[in-house]
């Protein structure tokens, strides 16, 4: 499933830490992994972080944008810009640079390999994870992390209830 662009900035504000978590839990694994093994041909053997990277990439919900990626100028200038600050650009941007690289491999086989190899995917990536977390913050999203349950559309006294709760946990292991 693909986002139409005009819609994807809101879609991103209203995902939940969780629904992001599939993606994110990725970055441990991508940093762990030499850069000099993602080889060409690929062999879906021997790569199996991309293959499971493309499958998060299109599960539902969704970070796949709709757009015409061959012919986004922008996204070319920024991928190939080795000093490019991805902190900067915006969370839209960001999926669109991972639209690009995803669908580009369909056509030209090792690009997202390369897209690896060379650490752009593991930079935006690790920018993502930062944005997340910046947007996640904050009692809801702590509780979120913690408890893993997703507060965001949760009624407000349900939230209320577990934000007292947890407080009172707390209060009393450090009266004992």
């Amino acid at each position: 499933m693909f986002i139409p662009e005009s819609e994807a900035k809101e879609h991103f504000a209203t995902l939940t830490y969780q629904e992001w978590r599939p993606l994110l839990e990725l970055i441990k694994e991508i940093r762990a992994t030499p850069r000099d093994s993602y080889t060409l041909p690929y062999e879906p053997a021997k790569h199996d972080i991309l293959s499971r990277f493309i499958k998060v990439t299109y599960m539902r919900p969704s970070i796949m944008i709709n757009f015409d990626w061959p012919s986004w100028e922008d996204g070319r200038k920024i991928i190939n810009d080795d000093n490019i600050d991805y902190d900067s650009i915006c969370m839209v941007t960001k999926c669109k640079l991972i639209t690009t690289l995803v669908r580009n491999d369909r056509f030209h086989e090792g690009a997202l390999a390369l897209a690896f190899r060379d650490g752009t995917m593991q930079k935006i990536l690790e920018s993502v994870d930062k944005e997340v977390r910046r947007n996640h913050r904050g009692m809801k999203g702590i509780l979120s992390r913690i408890l893993d349950f997703d507060f965001s559309s949760a009624p407000f006294y349900v939230t209320t209830i577990v934000i007292i709760f947890v407080l009172l946990s707390l209060i009393k292991s450090f009266i004992n």
